[in-house]
């Protein structure tokens, strides 16, 4: 199963940068405003070659954790979660860059802290 993962590696790093490239931009840009067009894009490849795959968005977090996180797009693709920044994949979609550079933002910080305790378990 080794190569199965880096055959997957390789498929979704060069699905998100040639997604890039063709909006001819930084990928920390693309998760600025154009993050839903690379969502829409990523799956497009991905149906291409004959694979499925769902776009995820957070509008909030779970109410009862604070307030309101930003709108974000990602592809949610064989358990992980992709978007322009993070190319190979992540668990958990507050695990993506973007909510890693909200977590420096006291509003969010509470907020993403206890999702990622609801879902891993410890303190």
């Amino acid at each position: 199963m080794p190569n199965e993962c880096v055959k997957c590696d390789i498929c979704t790093i060069s699905i998100a940068w040639k997604i890039v490239k063709e909006l001819d931009t930084h990928p920390y840009l693309v998760n600025c405003g154009q993050c839903d067009m690379f969502a829409d894009e990523f799956i497009n490849e991905l149906k291409s070659r004959g694979e499925t795959a769902r776009e995820g968005y957070s509008i909030r977090a779970h109410e009862e954790y604070g307030p309101k996180l930003p709108v974000h797009f990602w592809v949610e693709w064989k358990g992980l979660c992709f978007d322009a920044e993070e190319p190979r994949g992540t668990k958990y979609w507050w695990d993506l860059p973007i909510y890693a550079r909200l977590r420096r933002v006291p509003a969010y910080r509470d907020t993403l802290r206890l999702l990622d305790l609801s879902v891993k378990g410890g303190d």
